[in-house]
């Protein structure tokens, strides 16, 4: 079964696929981003057809360090950063919780 994994870091264990980078300590919100390859943003770009033309009603999520189109959407959405639900997590993290990417 292949993992899937782009980038990403654990805390004292590998994982069971054997791959990323592993971290004694548990970092700070902003470092786990880093390392687990998370600090980028979506961007909601304009689709075009194969003469030029802007396709209405539909709009590209795109990566924006590498462009990579991650999904096509029929209605703008809220972009929700992960950089700002992290401090939700990091609260909930105390009480027996873990932040998981998926």
């Amino acid at each position: 079964m292949p993992a899937n994994v782009e980038i990403m870091f654990s805390v004292r264990e590998t994982p069971w696929h054997g791959l990323g980078r592993i971290v004694m300590e548990a970092p700070a919100s902003r470092e786990a981003l880093e390392l687990a390859g998370l600090d980028w943003q979506v961007e909601s770009r304009n689709i075009y057809s194969g003469n030029g033309a802007v396709i209405s009603g539909y709009r590209a999520n795109v990566r924006s360090t590498d462009d990579a189109v991650l999904g096509v959407v029929s209605r703008p959405l809220s972009h929700r950063a992960e950089r700002g639900s992290i401090p939700v997590h990091r609260r909930s993290a105390g009480r027996g919780c873990y932040l998981r990417n998926r």
